[in-house]
């Protein structure tokens, strides 16, 4: 599948499209209002970023359930300093 972003200042142009993916048959969806830097699919370095952080939320819910024990900070932070 093959995904196309449009951004159209006027009604005119608007109905000129749609009508063209209506007569080829293209199903298409319309979004309205500002199409932002949030729509784009994450990089590589974001995409780490987001997977860490979405486990840390993990081990604090795990946490906060009992379910893991956390070390105490001086340990944790010694570990990275030797």
């Amino acid at each position: 599948m093959t995904t196309f972003t449009v951004n159209i200042n006027d009604k005119q142009s608007e109905k000129v499209i749609k009508a063209f993916f209506d007569a080829l048959n293209i199903p298409y969806q319309i979004q309205t209002g500002n199409v932002d830097e949030a729509c784009r699919p994450l990089n590589k370095k974001e995409q780490e970023l987001f997977d860490r952080l979405k486990n840390s939320l993990s081990d604090i819910k795990k946490y906060e359930k009992g379910e893991l024990e956390l070390k105490d900070a001086r340990i944790f932070l010694n570990e990275f300093s030797s």
